[in-house]
């Protein structure tokens, strides 16, 4: 007599969708504490002059290069574009600065869920990234600094993802491509990683 198999798949009500699944999980907190942060930033971005820095980015913005003497061309690009979608207004020069600083949020928290962090994890993290006062800064004032947090975050991930060769040269290579566009600091995060790549790696010991 054969034996016969118990169906051990969930009932059709208890199953959960993709969305579901999102929705009950820590990144739909943090996707909401990001999208808060970005409407802070939006609100408040027009409550003061403008820095005189921001002079200068869109200056180089209305005569775009490959470089300049002071800096790199992505920043001065980026309120190029900005400013011919959005205008000439405080908020639309901040915008893309204030956007930058949102994602931060929804960036190191995927990293702490990288190094193995939970729910409470992932919502700490996002909390504390969301209130540190540098990025409050960087996300109120165009600037140089303003990517800079966000492309590092991206090239620390790629470098502690386990992950196939191509893999890691495709994605740091496109995160720091663009971090070098933007500041020429992204070399010193490379020669640094030997050190605190093993240190920090998921399957150190050290966290826990």
């Amino acid at each position: 007599m054969a034996a016969t198999v118990p169906n051990l798949s969930a009932p059709p009500g208890n199953r959960q969708t993709p969305l579901t699944s999102f929705l009950t999980s820590a990144m739909a907190l943090v996707w909401v504490i990001a999208l808060g942060k970005l409407v802070f930033h939006i609100y408040f971005n027009n409550r003061y002059g403008y820095f005189i820095d921001e002079f200068d980015y869109m200056s180089c913005g209305d005569h775009p290069a490959w470089g300049y003497v002071d800096q790199p061309p992505l920043i001065p690009f980026l309120i190029h574009i900005s400013r011919a979608v959005f205008g000439d207004s405080l908020r639309a020069v901040r915008f893309i600065p204030a956007v930058a600083s949102s994602l931060l949020v929804v960036q190191s928290a995927v990293l702490a869920r990288e190094f193995r962090g939970r729910r409470y994890a992932q919502l700490l993290t996002a909390i504390c990234i969301a209130f540190v006062p540098k990025y409050l800064s960087n996300g109120s004032l165009l600037g140089t600094n303003c990517l800079e947090p966000n492309l590092w975050t991206g090239c620390a991930y790629f470098l502690i993802l386990p992950s196939s060769a191509t893999t890691f040269v495709i994605g740091c290579g496109s995160e720091s491509s663009p971090a070098s566009a933007s500041k020429k600091s992204i070399p010193s995060l490379f020669l640094d990683s030997p050190l605190w790549s093993d240190f920090f790696s998921p399957s150190s010991a050290v966290l826990f």
